[in-house]
């Protein structure tokens, strides 16, 4: 296929139930000139069927069949395998407006512009949404405090809802980290923004993340979470030496690793598979109360994400067992509502 835009690349995994609607949201772009590159990660559903009934119709479908590797391997083996001017990845379990991504690649072209973010929405199972802050208006820079200005409203823990210069991600052989459980996409959006000089946001709610269970508050216990931490704080101290107004934008909330940090101990230490005790946990939680870096930027924070306000009210009660009572609820109740 000649003269491809955008390549989009979708990872499936056991997606039976959304990769339909996922493909057909593609399939209807007003952006013709896409290929859609779906990497079937070693499902045991009926998404191999789905996808290659949907193949067989349009050619602009390409099929990987792989053995079950992770999303970050299946992202990894899209890239490899794309051919367009920019690259996008969506998720199996999404969809995206008909116009979403003619208004990212004129975006792209008409501005010349390195990256470009869109908004999106948060559908939960019953198909209601939510529609998250976004920009106020459509704003595009070449200025270092202006970029710094976007990146600090933008979600930069998704890849998707992006659209990325394949030469910039082939140049500076950008890929995901599959040894990660945890923040991988974050740590390839940061590995990308090290590597632009400009940024465009959309103000519109083109794509839309389905929630389909509470994963973000379930997932398993990541057993390396302080290499992504560590991994995740190198990679934020390069940025800020490269864009220094957003050192300055984060720190005025007060966000440092010593906010960071013990929020993703505590939620990783309650999530199914940590094999700590109650007695341990509360030792954890007792640690990080009477930790003095972590109490002053308690008090410097001002959080946005309601688990991080919830985060900062229990430390601030500076009683490890209604900490621990409280996740511990928690994180039980979620898991029985899935």
């Amino acid at each position: 296929m000649n003269n491809i835009y955008v390549s989009i690349i979708v990872p499936v995994y056991n997606s039976e139930k959304y990769i339909g609607r996922c493909i057909e949201s593609l399939l209807n772009q007003t952006l013709e000139e896409i290929e859609i590159i779906v990497i079937n990660d070693g499902s045991t559903d009926k998404s191999k069927e789905i996808i290659d009934s949907y193949a067989q119709a349009d050619i602009r479908i390409k099929v990987i069949n792989k053995k079950n590797g992770g999303v970050s391997s299946a992202r990894n083996m899209g890239i490899d395998a794309s051919n367009g001017q920019y690259i996008t990845f969506v998720d199996s379990d999404d969809w995206c407006e008909p116009d979403m991504f003619e208004k990212m690649y004129k975006v792209a072209i008409n501005s010349c512009v390195d990256l470009i973010n869109i908004g999106y929405s948060v559908d939960n199972k019953n198909g209601k949404s939510k529609y998250k802050e976004a920009v106020e208006n459509f704003i595009e820079s070449r200025d270092s405090i202006e970029i710094s200005k976007i990146m600090a409203k933008l979600p930069l823990g998704y890849s998707v809802m992006k659209l990325y210069r394949k030469v910039i991600i082939d140049e500076h052989n950008i890929k995901f980290n599959e040894k990660l459980s945890l923040g991988e996409d974050l740590v390839f959006v940061q590995d990308y923004i090290l590597n632009i000089n400009s940024i465009a946001a959309i103000n519109e709610y083109s794509y839309h993340y389905v929630k389909c269970n509470n994963e973000s508050l379930s997932t398993k216990y990541v057993s390396n979470i302080e290499e992504f931490i560590d991994i995740f704080w190198y990679k934020e101290e390069q940025i800020y030496a490269k864009f220094p107004y957003y050192r300055e934008l984060r720190e005025k909330d007060g966000f440092t690793k010593n906010i960071a940090a013990p929020i993703l101990y505590i939620y990783n230490n309650y999530r199914r598979g940590c094999n700590l005790n109650k007695i341990q946990k509360l030792e954890m939680i007792k640690n990080i109360m009477s930790d003095s870096e972590i109490n002053k930027a308690i008090n410097l924070y001002r959080p946005n994400k309601m688990s991080h306000k919830l985060f900062v009210f229990l430390y601030k009660l500076k009683n490890e067992h209604i900490m621990h009572s409280t996740y511990n609820f928690l994180f039980n109740t979620i898991r029985n509502l899935k």
